[in-house]
């Protein structure tokens, strides 16, 4: 699947589309042609350079129009509209959860799994286990983030491909 806009931009590999509640779309886009160009990118393990165009979120209005993009992310898998009119966005390559200020652009929050004790999660993945000891690029390839809103917490479900499960948490 491909997108082209009224101005015939090609954004390649569309990973994620969702309306905001504006009646924009939010759409996380990552180059085919740049993924080509750099096939040995994990093999070699040289991570996206983070001021690389081919990594974005676009805001898209009706008429197609690009009215907002967010450039620095690596293999972005989702994005959201937080009830707040923040974004939450899974920045696959990097291995990371973030929340942008939207329209602002500012990361006000992150998850990695590189930052948990793993082995509190399970005591037989030990400080060398994989888990642990992250030592490759993108070696979660964390895939989607999931936003829950309750009563008195709210909650993101989180997918990471290379660890076979999903892993929730609260705030």
């Amino acid at each position: 699947m491909f997108f082209v806009f009224n101005n015939l931009e090609l954004i390649d590999v569309p990973h994620d589309a969702d309306r905001k509640s504006n009646g924009n779309t939010l759409i996380v886009s990552a180059s085919f042609s740049e993924m080509l160009n750099h096939l040995n990118r994990i093999d070699d393990q040289q991570p996206v350079e983070p001021n690389n165009p081919a990594h974005k979120v676009y805001e898209v209005d009706p008429k197609g129009n690009v009215i907002w993009e967010l450039r620095g992310l690596a293999y972005p898998h989702e994005v959201l509209e937080l009830p707040n009119g923040h974004l939450l966005i899974a920045d696959t390559g990097y291995n990371r959860v973030i929340e942008v200020d939207y329209p602002n652009k500012s990361i006000i929050w992150s998850w990695e799994p590189a930052q948990i004790n793993w082995t509190k999660v399970n005591p037989e993945w030990d400080s060398d286990h994989y888990y642990n000891n992250p030592s490759t690029y993108d070696w979660s390839h964390l895939n989607d983030v999931d936003f829950k809103q309750y009563s008195t917490w709210n909650s993101c479900l989180i997918s990471i491909r290379n660890f076979d499960n999903s892993k929730g948490f609260c705030s």
